[in-house]
């Protein structure tokens, strides 16, 4: 889904219906006014050093289902892989259990072939424009991919 700024005025497209409001001022941020519950956001764990290196040239993730979202989601430093990070950097340099950013999730595709360090005979998940955060968020995570309220990133003082 894209919005689409005339003005004041901004439209959005959704399940073919089209649906617009007016504004009093140009939006800061149109991606969040087009989303479906604006109060919250949402947010993927990945294990360290995954999530690092997403803000750091990976482009590419792989995890054995699909997912349908698309957009601006944040990211949380799940736990350590002791495998892959005693490979690729000390582990008291990577945080755990933190909101460190945000990105946009674009595609999700099913691969029977190893691409960009993600696993054959997965979903290959693949992410544009990283933002890593100056101030992490803590958080203990529950599940892979859960909705993040809104008011507490903010109470960090940060700004989607």
């Amino acid at each position: 889904m894209q919005p689409l700024l005339a003005g004041n005025c901004l439209v959005v497209s959704t399940n073919k219906s089209i649906l617009s409001a007016t504004l009093s001022a140009p939006p800061t941020n149109p991606i969040l006014l087009a989303m479906d519950n604006p109060i919250s956001i949402k947010c993927l764990s990945i294990e360290q050093p995954i999530a690092w290196m997403l803000f750091h040239g990976k482009s590419m993730y792989s995890q054995n289902y699909l997912i349908s979202h698309r957009g601006l989601t944040l990211i949380h430093a799940g736990n350590i892989n002791k495998r892959l990070a005693t490979k690729l950097m000390p582990r008291t340099l990577l945080s755990t259990q933190v909101i460190i950013g945000s990105i946009e999730i674009v595609g999700c595709r099913w691969s029977d072939q190893p691409q960009e360090g993600c696993d054959a005979y997965s979903y290959h998940w693949y992410f544009e424009k990283p933002s890593l955060w100056d101030k992490e968020v803590p958080f203990v995570a529950k599940n892979p991919f859960f909705d993040i309220p809104f008011e507490l990133i903010e109470s960090h003082g940060l700004k989607i």
